[in-house]
């Protein structure tokens, strides 16, 4: 099959969140967390204990507009109260050789703790950009499996059975986002885009019901538009779009209607995602020279960034309470991390090529994952 050029991009969740109260900064989790003991009090006789190990601040390599948020020390370090949550992601672990041509990902999901790290589907080929479903029953994702040379919007059950393709249009089609009331999913498409061969790719934010019936445009544009996210009250959606010549993150009412510039900078920013208080969007940028995390408020201003490393991080996904974020990263190898909203207690939670974290809104009672292998298809 001739390989078609496409340039893409891998984004927008989530896995049963069982971490400890308190967890050093950037430590991996251990299969099992285990709550450590609490120190006896000193008496007056007892040693003066030892002083508290500040964290040094990241240094900001950046321009100078975004701030640095300071990370806290160990002490200060703390997790989600919300105990249980799911992370599902895609990860090419299961391809036997990864050096070829023949791309093989699939969709896992993991505790929130990285614990429980199961594969979901076995198309053997590409499977990525997964989004769950609000009441955390489905995953919605992107595909290669229909062949051709094209990506389809595909959905499957939690538990690894029930998969269906809902489009079926002979174009790429990717990155879905689940609204917040389940009735409906945003995603890209290539359909305006009528030859796939040249340099000028045209992508738009179309927008389908959840069995994928009622497919409608919301961008109107001969340009890049990807990567819709859902405002939480489910009236907005924020988006990449290239249409001012760079790539930047732009907003629009559910409909299409007002679509309003957020950021503009020369560098590339996507892969925008809404908090779940509405109040902040997440994204990646690569202003600093690499791509980075950054938060800013709903309207656009007061942009922070999160991470400083001289590697990539991208992909951010907030945790259903907003108190932390999963994103992709290559600092200190490959893998899914997550953090805290605040950019404190970096922790890598994968090992591997994996990418495009999401996080599931449902908060639930137990966290075992679904059994490997139920994709027949």
């Amino acid at each position: 099959m001739p390989t078609l050029r496409i340039k893409r991009l891998t984004t927008m969740a989530a896995i049963a969140l069982t971490l400890p109260a308190a967890v050093a900064c950037g430590a991996e989790p251990s299969p099992t967390p285990v709550r450590t003991p609490p120190a006896p009090t000193a008496t007056a006789t007892s040693p003066p204990p030892a002083a508290t190990q500040t964290v040094p601040p990241i240094p900001n390599t950046d321009t100078p507009r975004p701030t640095v948020t300071p990370r806290p020390t160990a002490t200060e370090c703390t997790v989600s109260s919300q105990a249980h949550s799911r992370i599902a992601y895609s990860s090419d672990r299961a391809d036997p050789d990864p050096s070829d041509h023949n791309v093989i990902t699939d969709i896992w999901v993991m505790n929130a703790d990285g614990s429980g790290q199961t594969r979901l589907t076995e198309s053997w080929s590409w499977d990525e950009n997964p989004s769950w479903s609000p009441d955390g029953l489905r995953v919605a994702f992107s595909s290669h499996r229909a062949g051709e040379g094209r990506w389809a919007i595909n959905v499957i059950n939690a538990d690894g059975f029930g998969h269906s393709q809902l489009s079926g249009n002979p174009v790429d089609e990717r990155q879905p986002s689940w609204s917040p009331d389940g009735l409906r999913i945003a995603f890209s498409s290539a359909r305006e885009d009528l030859d796939p061969y040249d340099d000028k790719l045209i992508r738009n934010i179309y927008l389908m019901n959840a069995d994928g019936s009622g497919q409608t445009r919301l961008t109107d544009n001969e340009t890049y538009n990807t990567s819709p996210s859902w405002s939480p009250d489910g009236r907005r959606i924020v988006f990449q779009s290239v249409r001012g010549g760079n790539a930047d993150i732009y907003v629009m009412n559910a409909d299409g209607s007002d679509q309003t510039r957020l950021t503009e900078h020369d560098a590339t920013e996507r892969h925008p995602s809404w908090s779940p208080d509405g109040s902040q969007i997440a994204f990646a940028s690569s202003r600093g020279g690499d791509f980075e995390i950054y938060v800013m408020n709903a309207d656009g201003s007061g942009e922070i960034r999160l991470t400083a490393n001289d590697e990539y991080d991208d992909s951010p996904s907030w945790s259903p309470d907003g108190r932390q974020i999963a994103y992709k990263s290559t600092s200190n190898g490959t893998g899914i991390y997550v953090m805290n909203a605040d950019g404190s207690c970096q922790t890598r939670l994968t090992r591997g090529r994996d990418a495009s974290p999401s996080w599931s809104n449902q908060i639930t009672p137990s966290a075992t994952p679904p059994p490997a292998g139920r994709d027949p298809n």
